[in-house]
């Protein structure tokens, strides 16, 4: 199964944790230019071996980083968010009696905060092939690493680095589930989901639904979700 976006192409959507590495539903749609949030996976060479001539070289998997690299155009209506993330403190007041008009001021903290953002990749639309086609990226715990104010043109561009904690994009059964409400349904991993959540449920014979996460628990590796239908 995967999760449904809350946003668009080309916007991404992102939110403040309350607790650092704890994701929450984004709300915040901010439209970029390109990039995107990646897993790298440190291999390290395994060789303990000495004086053999044949000198067999094993590799073992280290840590996996997720790292974000992305472009706007620079708005303040939405560079705020991520310049304040990356400054640690951030307050507003409205401009005179215009309530549209806003006055943003950053100052720098010891603690700054982390975000959940997500990408929506493939087509919404893709009910042909059971929705496979369609991905929602999440990463949680992201933390801006730096940012970058450049111009050329009279087009200022921002370019924001992050660091995350994880990256949710697909899950697996672990066990099966029955139709009904108020369904436990155990994954392979949970990490980046968060209560409201909308999940697309999917299996090899053509059937497809969605269904509202009610609460998850990472130590157990379940989501309760309202209501299953069709996966009997």
């Amino acid at each position: 199964f995967f999760l449904m976006s809350n946003s668009r192409q080309s916007w991404m959507t992102i939110g403040r944790e309350t607790t650092s590495g704890t994701a929450v539903k984004p709300s915040k749609s901010i439209p970029y230019k390109d990039g995107d949030f990646q897993k790298k996976i440190e291999i390290k060479a395994n060789n303990p071996i000495k004086a053999n001539r044949w000198n067999a070289l094993n590799v073992v998997q280290g840590k996996i980083n997720v790292e974000g690299s992305h472009n706007f155009d620079f708005d303040p209506n939405f560079a705020v968010h991520w310049l304040s993330a990356g400054m640690g403190a951030h307050a507003y007041v409205t401009v005179s009696s215009d309530t549209t008009a806003f006055k943003h001021t950053l100052t720098i903290a010891d603690v700054i905060p982390s975000l959940t953002a997500e990408q929506m990749k493939g087509g919404i639309a893709a009910s042909d092939t059971n929705r496979q086609g369609y991905q929602v990226n999440r990463a949680f715990g992201v933390f801006v690493d730096e940012f970058e104010l450049s111009a050329t043109d009279s087009i200022v561009n921002l370019a924001v680095k992050t660091k995350a904690l994880g990256l949710f994009d697909t899950a697996l059964l672990t066990a099966d589930v029955t139709a009904g409400a108020t369904k436990v349904v155990s994954l392979t991993n949970v990490e980046g989901l968060a209560a409201t959540d909308i999940l697309n449920f999917w299996k090899s014979t053509p059937s497809s639904e969605q269904a509202t996460v009610s609460s998850v628990s990472v130590s157990a590796g379940t989501v309760t979700v309202a209501n299953l239908a069709n996966l009997s």
